[in-house]
Protein backbone atom coordinates (compact mmCIF):
# COMPACT_ATOMS: atom_id res chain seq x y z
CA UNK A 1 0.00 0.00 0.00
CA UNK A 2 1.46 3.23 -1.27
CA UNK A 3 0.12 6.48 0.80
CA UNK A 4 0.73 9.72 -0.88
CA UNK A 5 1.06 12.50 1.49
CA UNK A 6 1.12 15.45 -0.97
CA UNK A 7 -1.26 17.72 -2.08
CA UNK A 8 -0.26 19.95 -5.21
CA UNK A 9 -4.06 21.82 -5.62
CA UNK A 10 -4.02 25.84 -6.78
CA UNK A 11 -0.05 25.36 -8.38
CA UNK A 12 1.16 28.41 -9.79
CA UNK A 13 3.82 27.51 -12.42
CA UNK A 14 6.95 29.29 -13.82
CA UNK A 15 10.31 28.80 -16.12
CA UNK A 16 13.14 30.81 -15.87
CA UNK A 17 16.24 31.11 -18.19
CA UNK A 18 19.70 32.30 -16.00
CA UNK A 19 23.00 32.97 -17.22
CA UNK A 20 25.73 31.73 -14.56
CA UNK A 21 26.76 33.81 -11.78
CA UNK A 22 23.82 35.51 -11.64
CA UNK A 23 21.70 36.04 -8.07
CA UNK A 24 18.30 35.36 -8.75
CA UNK A 25 15.07 35.99 -6.53
CA UNK A 26 11.43 34.84 -6.34
CA UNK A 27 8.40 34.61 -4.35
CA UNK A 28 5.49 31.80 -3.75
CA UNK A 29 2.10 32.94 -2.63
CA UNK A 30 0.52 31.19 0.00
CA UNK A 31 -3.41 31.11 0.94
CA UNK A 32 -3.91 31.10 4.93
CA UNK A 33 -1.91 29.52 7.10
CA UNK A 34 0.97 31.00 8.60
CA UNK A 35 1.82 28.66 11.30
CA UNK A 36 2.76 25.73 8.88
CA UNK A 37 6.42 25.44 8.34
CA UNK A 38 7.19 26.95 4.45
CA UNK A 39 10.18 24.89 2.63
CA UNK A 40 11.75 24.87 -1.30
CA UNK A 41 12.80 21.65 -2.57
CA UNK A 42 14.61 20.45 -5.53
CA UNK A 43 13.77 17.48 -8.09
CA UNK A 44 11.22 16.83 -10.84
CA UNK A 45 8.99 14.56 -8.51
CA UNK A 46 7.58 16.55 -5.83
CA UNK A 47 7.17 13.69 -3.11
CA UNK A 48 10.86 12.64 -3.40
CA UNK A 49 12.12 16.69 -3.87
CA UNK A 50 15.45 17.10 -2.18
CA UNK A 51 14.77 19.99 0.91
CA UNK A 52 17.13 23.07 0.36
CA UNK A 53 15.80 25.32 2.86
CA UNK A 54 12.39 26.26 5.48
CA UNK A 55 11.45 28.94 7.55
CA UNK A 56 12.23 26.53 10.57
CA UNK A 57 15.98 26.29 9.38
CA UNK A 58 17.21 28.94 7.25
CA UNK A 59 20.73 28.07 7.48
CA UNK A 60 20.13 24.71 6.23
CA UNK A 61 21.26 25.83 2.94
CA UNK A 62 24.11 28.43 2.06
CA UNK A 63 23.14 28.98 -1.65
CA UNK A 64 19.54 30.02 -0.81
CA UNK A 65 17.81 32.31 1.75
CA UNK A 66 14.04 32.34 2.59
CA UNK A 67 12.02 35.33 4.51
CA UNK A 68 8.37 34.86 5.28
CA UNK A 69 6.17 37.73 4.73
CA UNK A 70 2.81 36.84 6.57
CA UNK A 71 1.50 39.81 6.35
CA UNK A 72 1.59 39.34 2.79
CA UNK A 73 1.01 35.60 2.82
CA UNK A 74 3.92 34.74 0.76
CA UNK A 75 7.63 33.47 0.98
CA UNK A 76 10.69 35.60 -0.87
CA UNK A 77 13.46 32.90 -1.91
CA UNK A 78 17.20 34.32 -3.40
CA UNK A 79 19.73 31.97 -5.18
CA UNK A 80 23.08 33.40 -5.24
CA UNK A 81 26.00 32.75 -7.62
CA UNK A 82 24.09 29.94 -9.75
CA UNK A 83 25.92 27.66 -11.61
CA UNK A 84 24.43 24.54 -14.65
CA UNK A 85 23.86 22.45 -11.35
CA UNK A 86 21.18 24.60 -10.36
CA UNK A 87 19.28 23.34 -13.29
CA UNK A 88 16.13 21.73 -12.42
CA UNK A 89 12.62 21.98 -10.77
CA UNK A 90 11.97 23.63 -7.87
CA UNK A 91 9.08 23.09 -5.20
CA UNK A 92 7.64 26.01 -2.98
CA UNK A 93 5.18 24.44 -0.33
CA UNK A 94 4.28 24.38 3.34
CA UNK A 95 4.56 21.72 5.69
CA UNK A 96 1.41 20.95 8.39
CA UNK A 97 1.99 19.48 11.99
CA UNK A 98 1.37 15.84 10.67
CA UNK A 99 3.93 16.14 8.10
CA UNK A 100 1.16 16.64 5.21
CA UNK A 101 2.96 18.75 2.39
CA UNK A 102 1.20 21.07 0.21
CA UNK A 103 2.85 22.28 -3.06
CA UNK A 104 2.02 25.49 -3.79
CA UNK A 105 4.40 27.03 -6.54
CA UNK A 106 6.52 24.99 -9.18
CA UNK A 107 9.76 26.81 -10.68
CA UNK A 108 11.57 25.23 -13.76
CA UNK A 109 15.23 26.77 -14.20
CA UNK A 110 17.52 26.58 -16.86
CA UNK A 111 20.87 28.06 -16.05
CA UNK A 112 23.69 28.48 -19.23
CA UNK A 113 26.07 31.17 -20.65
CA UNK A 114 23.32 33.05 -22.13
CA UNK A 115 19.70 33.60 -21.64
CA UNK A 116 16.99 32.56 -24.10
CA UNK A 117 13.79 34.21 -23.83
CA UNK A 118 10.16 33.90 -25.21
CA UNK A 119 9.57 36.60 -26.95
CA UNK A 120 5.65 37.95 -27.21
CA UNK A 121 4.19 39.61 -29.92
CA UNK A 122 2.62 43.15 -28.82
CA UNK A 123 -0.70 41.37 -29.43
CA UNK A 124 -0.42 39.26 -26.64
CA UNK A 125 -1.60 40.82 -23.03
CA UNK A 126 0.66 39.58 -20.10
CA UNK A 127 -2.52 40.20 -18.10
CA UNK A 128 -3.96 37.64 -20.31
CA UNK A 129 -1.35 35.01 -20.21
CA UNK A 130 -0.62 35.21 -16.58
CA UNK A 131 -4.21 34.34 -16.22
CA UNK A 132 -4.67 31.36 -18.33
CA UNK A 133 -1.22 30.42 -16.58
CA UNK A 134 -3.27 30.61 -13.17
CA UNK A 135 -6.10 28.47 -14.47
CA UNK A 136 -4.50 25.77 -16.52
CA UNK A 137 -1.53 25.70 -14.19
CA UNK A 138 0.85 25.62 -17.38
CA UNK A 139 4.59 27.24 -17.45
CA UNK A 140 5.28 30.29 -19.68
CA UNK A 141 8.37 32.53 -19.25
CA UNK A 142 8.23 35.75 -20.94
CA UNK A 143 9.90 39.11 -21.79
CA UNK A 144 7.60 42.36 -22.54
CA UNK A 145 9.91 44.23 -25.23
CA UNK A 146 8.82 48.06 -25.52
Amino acid sequence: IHLSLFDLQFLNCQQRSLMIGQNFSYWCKYDDDSLLTKFICKGDDPSTCQPLVNTTNTEMNMKFSMTDNKQKKNISITMREVTVNDSGTYWCGSESTDRRRFFIHKLSVTVGESCSYLTLPASVSPFKLYQETELKSCCYSFTING
